[in-house]
């Protein structure tokens, strides 16, 4: 399972699933979700996946905790994971897709495509700055 693969069905039972968000109230229940919870897609745990590392599974729980509390609390949106598959036909291309990662509508009901970009590295180790 790629990294991406695996954050993708994290952030849509983070924001999704009411199960998995009553593990993320509490340290515990991170602990919790890190070495019981089970991927839909492969059946391995958090802790398989994050090689032992709960650092780095935390870190991301507290960072997706924030982006709802803004999206949801500081700005007022609704928000969904459920998928959505955008196709288009560029002339000189052909066809092209992807699914989103989240929709949030505002309050004046626009909608907006949230995209989380995950990566094996960080932005700095996969280009370290000129310093």
């Amino acid at each position: 399972m790629k990294v991406g693969n695996v954050i993708d069905e994290l952030l849509r039972n983070f924001f999704d699933s009411f199960e998995f968000a009553d593990y993320t109230q509490t340290e515990e229940g991170i602990e919790k979700l890190f070495n019981e919870w089970t991927t839909e897609s492969d059946g391995r745990t958090y802790r398989e996946i994050f090689k032992g590392n709960i650092e780095p599974f935390k870190n991301l729980i507290h960072d997706l905790q924030n982006q709802y509390y803004y999206y949801t609390k500081t700005l007022g949106w609704k928000l969904s994971t459920l998928p959505f598959t955008w196709r288009a036909k560029f002339n000189e291309l052909g066809w092209v897709a992807g699914q989103t990662d989240m929709i949030g509508v505002d309050k004046e009901g626009k909608i907006h495509i949230i995209d989380f970009k995950t990566s094996k590295y960080t932005f700095w180790n996969a280009y370290p700055p000129n310093i």
